[in-house]
């Protein structure tokens, strides 16, 4: 399975308060996704290897594009964390990933 595309200027994109830690949302339909990496423009193949590796996971994902970059969202009753929150066994959600981010919305 492949992610969903989606020009970000058509998403409503919103932040919101997630164990003790502000996130990105996105809407898109009558479902709510939360971001769980951004990537420069340059850094596209990533942003793509990442929704997929997230799509083989069975995990329903976007992938947003901007001008400024690409942003990666899964389904916010996954149970993915955040950007940065720790797993269970206190790694971080894709640590080396998206390190050459860019920050908007």
């Amino acid at each position: 399975m492949l992610p969903m595309l989606l020009d970000e200027a058509f998403a409503q994109v919103f932040v919101f308060y997630w164990n003790g830690k502000l996130c990105k949302g996105l809407r898109a339909g009558n479902k709510l996704y939360k971001m769980v990496d951004n990537f420069q423009r340059a850094h596209r193949d990533q942003a793509f290897r990442l929704g997929c590796d997230l799509c083989d996971k069975g995990l329903e994902t976007f992938i947003t594009v901007s001008p400024q970059g690409y942003r990666v969202w899964v389904d916010l009753q996954s149970g993915t964390p955040c950007v940065g929150e720790p797993l269970q066994n206190n790694t971080v959600i894709f640590p080396n990933v998206g390190t050459q981010a860019y920050e908007g919305a």
